[in-house]
């Protein structure tokens, strides 16, 4: 979980006014508290913790740190990894 999630957590919540705390994007108390109230609500586990199911029932999309750094793997594997010949690899960069 990212602060920017957790930060966009705070603000639905309170604006659905389950929280009371600051929108700053760390977990406390009242955070988990408010987590806990909302997940109660909409029949979830009540962990306290901004799981991937409640995130979606807040509507927020949980985007691993893992994405950025596949995507760009995936544009250079993708060129040498094909046939290996080294053409191939000089096509990869211009794209």
């Amino acid at each position: 979980m990212r602060g920017d999630e957790l930060r966009q957590a705070q603000q639905r919540l309170k604006d659905d006014g389950d929280y009371t705390g600051s929108v700053d994007g760390k977990m406390g108390p009242k955070t988990a508290e408010a987590i806990k109230k909302f997940q109660k609500s909409n029949g979830l586990p009540q962990t306290g913790h901004l799981d991937q199911q409640t995130a979606s029932k807040l509507g927020i999309s949980m985007s691993g740190s893992s994405q950025p750094p596949s995507s760009s793997s995936r544009s250079n594997t993708s060129g040498t990894g094909t046939t290996g010949t080294g053409t191939t690899g000089t096509g990869s960069t211009n794209q």
